[in-house]
């Protein structure tokens, strides 16, 4: 008979062994004890009755628990009137264990004929799981396999799978890929970290030799920047001033003077890492490519206008091509180079001569930005070709780039030439138009530079691409060995490009002679080597290079009779 004080039967009372075993409809909805009510409301936080549900399909899946069991007794012990629901349950005849999600769903089906708790149950997951795979389809297990409904939510539920194992391939292949990155980053973090300590040695050992003092470290301060600032300011308008007031070298286009240097460019594709090629801009406006001349018209509708246009694009075009190869001082006398470099360039990227104007990035400050950015991404691979060759210009180093010494240049451009299997007299001439297109290249790469020291506050020139014992040539006109030059300051410039620190060349000329085929040489000497041997090997052994990039930060280029030692004419101008 059923226990009227609690409404549940206990196996003493009636053969059935669970809680609420009572026909659903002796049950009024709306009369459940509180036992009853808390055992729904903490429906929502078992997760082990749900766990099967969302792993459905592996090969055990006997993971959904019913709450009515003797397994989950721990759940519902948090709630004393939910326990005392289950106090005389006889658990040996218990039918409530785990079951696999389509099992449960059946058990539910059937005790909840006699039972408030498991119909209950059973319409809490119908609710839960009824929009499983997409509006209107449940998951399958909620329906008789075989039915229309459980083959709809059946093949949806696998394609979910599907797409599911291929997201999850997907990410665990990024995953991979991103493990073994940080590995290869690791290891290169700790390759770096052994050679940041061999040079430190080194550096110590070098300093000890050398008899050179540790120099406390020292930084530039605010006011001394905004003094070099103010000072370059006023160095670039009062050149600027001198120019017009003495009307030289006018940018000319169509009998109207400007004081724009328009400057065209071939656009990479979208999908290219850099808006432009830094290579191929060269190498179309040096080689004096006529596509360069169609990319820059714009779109016209009449013949009349079309020449106009025309003679435009080649006077732009021409202009471009001199302001950045042009020759030095003696090959600007009419100061077009100058004033070119102190004009305002606009920038304006083509992919091809067919693109609209409204699809083309005209320039109104940014794509000057990134034209400038660009160039120092890939100034390191920047090559001069020799027949099928491209022989790189720089070098990476410690911390940056360095150029390629004369000799090294040299030698590539020779074998280069040899592989074409030229005459004596066309390889000398294609040898000295290697070396002259050489210097024109990083003269150009030294006018980017200039024109972008103008606007500290927009553009920047990385300091990747001029390492500090660079610096003080080009820009102080200061070289190892001098005076203004710190010995501590020269030995930590040189060390990016020290060879094997066991190879250490400078520790091991001390006391060596200087002239080893000369009995009667001087021996060297700490003095000797910061004064001879250090500016011998890493400043005029790269004279090429360097006097290039200092002719680029001339205005209007150097002088033919100026030494490198003394730097560029921006240091120049600035020392005096």
């Amino acid at each position: 008979a059923r226990n009227q004080s609690n409404g549940y039967y206990s196996s003493s009372d009636s053969d059935d062994y669970y809680p609420g075993a009572a026909s659903r409809s002796d049950h009024d909805a709306f009369a459940l004890t509180t036992g009853q009510k808390q055992f729904f409301l903490k429906l929502k936080d078992c997760a082990p009755l749900t766990t099967g549900f969302d792993i459905e399909g592996s090969i055990n899946n006997k993971h959904c628990y019913c709450p009515c069991g003797k397994d989950l007794k721990k759940w519902r012990e948090d709630n004393r009137d939910v326990e005392m629901l289950f106090d005389d349950v006889d658990w040996k005849r218990s039918p409530c264990r785990i079951f696999e999600p389509m099992g449960l769903m059946q058990h539910l089906e059937v005790e909840g004929e006699g039972c408030i708790l498991h119909y209950g149950t059973r319409m809490y997951l119908e609710k839960l799981y009824e929009n499983y795979n997409g509006p209107g389809i449940g998951h399958r297990c909620l329906y008789k396999m075989g039915d229309q409904k459980y083959r709809k939510a059946d093949a949806q539920q696998t394609r979910n799978l599907q797409k599911a194992i291929d997201v999850g391939q997907r990410e665990l292949a990024r995953e991979r890929e991103r493990n073994h990155r940080m590995e290869t980053e690791l290891k290169t973090l700790e390759k770096v970290s052994k050679d940041l300590c061999k040079q430190k040695e080194m550096l110590e050992e070098w300093r000890s030799v050398m008899e050179v003092e540790k120099k406390s470290k020292k930084t530039i301060s605010d006011l001394e920047l905004a003094s070099f600032r103010l000072l370059f300011g006023a160095y670039i308008s009062l050149e600027k001033g001198k120019r017009v007031k003495e009307k030289l070298g006018k940018l000319v286009i169509d009998g109207v003077e400007q004081g724009v240097v328009y400057i065209t460019v071939r656009a990479s594709p979208p999908s290219s890492k850099t808006s432009f090629s830094l290579q191929k801009f060269f190498d179309g406006y040096y080689d004096k490519d006529k596509g360069l001349e169609a990319l820059a018209m714009k779109p016209c509708g009449n013949k009349k206008a079309q020449k106009k246009e025309a003679r435009d694009a080649a006077k732009k075009v021409k202009d471009t091509r001199r302001l950045l190869f042009g020759g030095g001082d003696d090959d600007d006398k009419d100061g077009f180079i100058a004033h070119a470099m102190l004009s305002t360039w606009r920038i304006t990227l083509k992919e091809n001569t067919d693109q609209s104007a409204e699809n083309t990035a005209t320039d109104e400050g940014g794509p000057l930005k990134q034209f400038k950015s660009d160039c120092w991404k890939q100034l390191n691979n920047l090559s001069i070709p020799v027949g099928k060759t491209m022989i790189r210009l720089f070098e990476d180093a410690e911390g940056g780039i360095k150029p390629v010494t004369d000799e090294l240049l040299e030698y590539q451009i020779t074998r280069a030439i040899k592989s074409n299997k030229a005459t004596a007299a066309a390889a000398a001439k294609q040898l000295d138009g290697a070396f002259t297109r050489a210097k024109a290249y990083t003269r150009a790469v030294g006018r980017i530079m200039f024109n972008t020291f103008q606007d500290f506050d927009k553009h920047s020139v990385p300091r990747s691409t001029m390492l500090p014992i660079f610096q003080n040539l080009m820009l102080r006109g200061c070289i190892p060995g001098d005076d203004n030059y710190e010995r501590d300051d020269i030995l930590k410039h040189i060390v990016p490009f020290t060879p094997n620190p066991e190879k250490n060349v400078i520790k091991d000329r001390i006391g060596m002679k200087i002239d080893e085929e000369d009995d009667n040489s001087q021996l060297w000497t700490p003095d000797s080597i910061f004064k001879k041997l250090i500016p011998d090997t890493f400043i005029h052994s790269r004279s090429l290079i360097l006097s290039g990039l200092e002719d680029g930060l001339s205005l209007g280029g150097k002088k033919t009779s100026s030494k490198l030692e003394e730097g560029s004419g921006l240091a120049v101008a600035l020392r005096a």
